[in-house]
């Protein structure tokens, strides 16, 4: 479900949080969801899931935080060429 301004204006922080939540995981699911349930299963997925509706504001800004990151780290790489089987793919996965 998407939420609109006029849904969002009557919510509490709390609630609008979770709607971003809800909507963040639909969207996922929307796009990702056939592919992620049949390479990782069910309850792999499902339980992924659970973990995101669990997260607090915090985290769940800790977590798009690392997502940034993560995405910068891996443009870098592509731009210079780096092997992602290299010392630096490696570290950026957090592989040893």
């Amino acid at each position: 479900m998407e939420y609109g301004i006029r849904e969002l204006s009557g919510m509490s922080d709390q609630e609008k949080f979770e709607a971003l939540k809800k909507t963040a995981i639909e969207e996922n699911e929307k796009v990702y969801g056939n592919e992620i349930r049949r390479k990782y299963g069910e309850e792999a997925v499902d339980a992924s899931y659970g973990k995101i509706r669990g997260m607090s504001q915090q985290e769940w800004e800790d977590f798009r935080q690392m997502e940034q990151e993560i995405l910068v780290r891996l443009q870098t790489a592509v731009q210079q060429g780096l092997n992602p089987e290299g010392t630096e793919g490696r570290a950026d996965c957090g592989a040893s």
